[in-house]
């Protein structure tokens, strides 16, 4: 079973500017444009000619900072989030968005430090709060990721993708009911949150709901029928429920989606093998082990020699 997890990094935009001249206003203008457009390297160019013409205006470094994330240069926009900070030290914005392009450089460690000078600089600010747990999640400090969702919940009730993390953090925890409870409210401030049906339906096949499971499962792939990791599961739990045909035919599609995922080639030969379908089971193994899938080769020497 496959579970997916929600760490999405919060970027907060500020684009509020006062003290620029007015061409360099034209060209901030013009990158806030470009940036709407998704034309992230356009958007980058502009800030840059305002900067030439406005060189000690934090907002505008701030803003370059965002789109160089967006373009995936995230050292260029750990530089102009520290020259915004630079140029403002309370600046708490500038803080959280240097944490996030810290994270996606490699640095989560560093990436908390920011977080935590952003809180002490904004103790109200939600997003704050749950970058860091994600930071910390991503540092297996599991304990101190639910307090810092928590934190975030506590700011914004209707946080949902809080409580989609925070369910994650707390299955990590072995907390299987704590997490069914946050995905369940997830869904309740979010009815068309695909990754919290997901995450509650492989949980629900855990503690033996397969029919719970079943529905959690269908409704994700009715949400979004591209949605490959819940063919997975569907296909998982219909060979709990001995609808083997069935679990072929999602794990079918969970292969044409994802043709490397050797799990999925693993457990497709074992429903093929509980029909009596031994060449093919064997062929799905073979596949599963060249993709490197452990568990294959103890099946292969068990019913394939």
């Amino acid at each position: 079973m496959k579970k997916l997890l929600l760490i999405i990094l919060l970027i907060v935009f500020v684009f509020n500017v006062n003290s620029q001249t007015n061409e360099a206003k034209t060209f901030f203008n013009s990158g806030q444009e470009k940036y709407s457009q998704g034309d992230f390297k356009g958007a980058i160019d502009e800030f840059s000619q305002a900067i030439f013409l406005s060189p000690n205006d934090a907002i505008i470094y701030y803003n370059r900072g965002i789109a160089k994330v967006r373009y995936g240069d995230y050292y260029g926009a750990i530089r102009d989030y520290s020259k915004a900070i630079e140029i403002n030290p309370n600046f708490g914005e500038a803080y959280n968005n240097r944490g996030i392009a810290k994270g996606l450089a490699g640095d989560r460690k560093g990436s908390v430090k920011d977080y935590m000078k952003s809180i002490k600089l904004n103790p109200e600010f939600a997003k704050a709060y749950y970058n860091k747990g994600n930071a910390e999640y991503a540092l297996r400090k599991i304990s101190k990721a639910i307090d810092s969702y928590n934190q975030a919940i506590k700011l914004k009730m209707d946080y949902a993708e809080a409580y989609v993390n925070r369910g994650n953090a707390k299955l990590e925890l072995k907390d299987r009911h704590g997490a069914i409870a946050d995905w369940s409210r997830a869904i309740e401030l979010n009815p068309k949150f695909i990754i919290a049906y997901n995450n509650r339906g492989y949980v629900k096949s855990e503690l033996g709901d397969t029919l719970g499971a079943m529905e959690d499962f269908n409704k994700a792939i009715e949400l979004n029928s591209l949605f490959v990791d819940a063919y997975f599961n569907r296909g998982i739990t219909r060979m709990k429920l001995g609808q083997n045909k069935e679990a072929i035919e999602d794990l079918n599609k969970s292969i044409d989606f994802n043709p490397m995922d050797g799990e999925a080639y693993f457990y497709r030969g074992e429903a093929k093998h509980n029909m009596g379908d031994r060449s093919g089971a064997c062929s799905d193994w073979a596949k599963s082990n060249e993709l490197r899938y452990n568990n294959a080769i103890l099946l292969i020497n068990k019913h394939c020699k």
